[in-house]
């Protein structure tokens, strides 16, 4: 239960962070991720990416300057977040 707490306020503060809500994706039970760097999974190709990341300075409203690319999966045990930067 503490998991699923703790991984609402996480999405929430994202999620409230950048005004625009994102979505998550659930893993299959028989699916593996191998934490390499690689994201040649087919996990992360249906996973929904996430962009339009904002600066907070010099104003909170100004697009951010490079692209971002964040991909966020979740199981019963484990969050896993891949981003490109």
């Amino acid at each position: 239960m503490r998991k699923k707490i703790a991984l609402f306020f996480f999405i929430s503060s994202l999620t409230f962070a950048q005004e625009k809500p994102y979505e998550t994706f659930k893993k299959g039970k028989k699916e593996k991720v191998t934490i390499d760097g690689k994201l040649n999974e087919s996990i992360w190709q249906r996973a929904k990416v996430i962009t339009g990341f904002k600066q907070h300075f010099p104003e909170d409203k100004m697009s951010a300057l490079q692209n971002t690319q964040v991909w966020m999966v979740y199981d019963d045990k484990n969050i896993y977040i891949a981003a490109k930067c």
